[in-house]
């Protein structure tokens, strides 16, 4: 059965989180990316960046 594809760009909401022992220290953290922890809460497509397009069949159903 033939395949049809398109490129779609999403965007993601996430949980983040950093361990310190104050809130300026946490900022400076999360600021260069030593994160403890993230997690993806929602997501949601921002809209189709190419047209759909047919791919030559694969031999699969």
């Amino acid at each position: 059965m033939p395949r049809y594809e398109w490129r779609e760009r999403f965007i993601d909401d996430r949980v983040c989180a950093v361990v310190a022992e104050s809130y300026e220290e946490a900022e400076v953290k999360r600021e260069a990316g030593f994160w403890a922890s993230e997690r993806t809460v929602d997501f949601h497509s921002t809209g189709e960046t190419s047209e759909m397009f047919r791919i030559d069949e694969t031999g699969e159903d």
